[in-house]
């Protein structure tokens, strides 16, 4: 056992402690680096990641006009997140389109509509630990129609597309869920489809691959669709669990997910661009200023936001509102107490002449 120097993945250095001999404990070390930040980063990162989810939870209850929360500060930021995450749920089970089926006498609007009116903290902090009834049986009420809609789609079977004019190499199944396409496979994949899929930006995970796609300007559905297209032009047979992908892909002609995306950082002080290796546009991005690989993407500080801009625009990349909204945000800066449009020079202040002499020029 010892203390390996390393790099984290947040450029600070630091030592990691590792057991083994001394290359295990070197690449050991190295790996879990890779993997995560130093504590002061790390630290500020989560602060950046509650504060982010804090503001979407305001935004969310002003979209769905709920009643503010009464507390301390800290309970205040706790309960919206709590609050936050079972409107998520009630807004997944609407999505289901079950509603009707599974809760004919409108049980689990009412029960949205008694627990979302609720305004102290102590109740959304309570219901962490189960405590209140009501919020219980909504909870319930979510599991259970989800289920239902589950097992609809169980009766009516999923849909298996083959590939045209050849036999199927295997089976490959593609669905979504929030945020992100997950793909199983029958067997184990052969390298063509793994660097095919991984080229797509799909990760590995304990038993399946899966890609986050979001923010993207197309629906789930389309990016799902695509993924099974490219799956089935080598040759696999694509088993669709959710109707819609099926619909879509069957369409023929729909919008894709991009190739190429500049996003935002969590933190909000930096660019993330992703892009397909096969693209072999490596180089370029790396050469922007600060750029700093960290897979998948590569992050670029906000102060290369020109270069950044000028760079997503030439090569195609699609642009979200929040990378466009940073770019605006940091054209300007203060100068004395005034924002100053980058690139433009400030204005000047003229002092009044006198009789035809600058008065900055007079002898007293």
């Amino acid at each position: 056992m010892s203390w390996v120097a390393v790099t984290f993945r947040c450029g600070c250095a630091g030592h990691v402690q590792a057991f083994g001999n001394r290359s295990d404990r070197e690449r050991k070390a190295n790996w879990l680096a890779e993997r995560r930040a130093c504590e002061p980063c790390f630290a500020a990162e989560r602060e950046a990641q509650q504060k982010a989810e804090q503001e979407a939870a305001k935004a969310q209850a002003e979209e769905w006009e709920l009643p503010a929360l009464e507390g301390t500060e800290k309970q205040v930021a706790w309960a919206e997140r709590i609050r936050a995450d079972l409107v998520k749920a009630i807004e997944a089970v609407r999505a289901l389109g079950n509603l009707e089926t599974c809760d004919p006498d409108g049980f689990f609007e009412e029960g949205v509509v008694d627990v979302l009116a609720r305004s102290d903290v102590q109740f959304w902090i309570d219901t962490v630990r189960g405590w209140d009834l009501h919020v219980t049986r909504l909870r319930d009420d979510i599991r259970y129609i989800g289920k239902q809609a589950r097992k609809e789609i169980g009766k009516a079977g999923p849909t298996i597309v083959q590939p045209e004019g050849q036999i199927a190499v295997s089976q490959v199944t593609i669905r979504h869920e929030p945020g992100e396409i997950l793909l199983t496979t029958t067997r184990k994949e052969s390298d063509a489809l793994v660097e095919r899929i991984k080229d797509i930006g799909f990760r590995w995970s304990s038993d399946h691959w899966y890609f986050h796609c979001t923010p993207s300007p197309v629906p789930l559905d389309n990016v799902a669709a695509g993924v099974a297209s490219e799956v089935l032009a080598m040759g696999y047979s694509v088993v669709l669990p959710q109707p819609t992908v099926v619909d879509v892909l069957s369409s023929g002609e729909f919008e894709r997910d991009p190739v190429r995306k500049l996003v935002t950082h969590k933190d909000g002080k930096a660019f993330l661009l992703r892009w397909r290796k096969s693209d072999g546009i490596y180089d370029v991005v790396k050469s922007l200023p600060g750029a700093r690989w960290d897979s998948p993407y590569m992050k670029v500080p906000a102060t290369a936001s020109n270069e950044v801009m000028d760079l997503a625009e030439r090569l195609g990349f699609w642009i979200s509102d929040t990378a466009r909204d940073l770019a605006r945000s940091v054209d300007t800066i203060e100068v004395k107490g005034e924002r100053v449009q980058l690139g433009r020079p400030a204005a000047v202040a003229v002092t009044e002449k006198q009789e035809g002499i600058h008065a900055d020029l007079r002898d007293e």
